[in-house]
């Protein structure tokens, strides 16, 4: 490789484009926390990023997800966008909860709205011991 004079084309395989350009669409200008970071980096407005994107939807549609990439970004500005994406990989926003995060948030929902609906009711609340089931009453 190091005798060679002739330089390989860049290229991207296809299921990392199509997931770039997903994320970039959805998450990267769709996300204000994302669109802030890639509008910094690109030194883009945001108006600018919305129009990249419609390029991006419309050259895809076109022809493939790598050849809308290619054609709208410059190989500096798609190596920064790829470097945003593989943070997004690394660390996922706040919004993405565990299951266990989700089913708590639930019921601790579901707490107020009762606790809400005896007090108009004219009851006192229900305590944390009292919303466990204990093994012994039950046998």
């Amino acid at each position: 490789m190091a005798n060679s004079k002739k330089q390989k084309q860049l290229s991207i395989s296809k299921l990392k484009s199509e997931k770039i350009y997903t994320w970039f669409n959805e998450k990267g200008v769709g996300s204000k926390k994302y669109r802030d970071i890639i509008s910094e980096k690109l030194n883009k407005s945001r108006v600018t990023l919305f129009r990249d994107r419609d390029k991006l939807i419309k050259i895809a549609e076109e022809e493939n997800e790598f050849a809308a990439l290619a054609k709208v970004f410059t190989i500096y500005e798609l190596n920064e966008i790829i470097e945003v994406f593989n943070d997004y990989q690394d660390a996922p926003p706040e919004e993405k909860e565990s299951k266990e995060e989700k089913h708590q948030r639930k019921l601790e929902s579901q707490k107020e709205k009762v606790n809400r609906s005896l007090n108009d009711m004219g009851m006192k609340p229900l305590k944390e011991e009292e919303y466990r089931i204990n093994k012994n009453d039950s046998e």
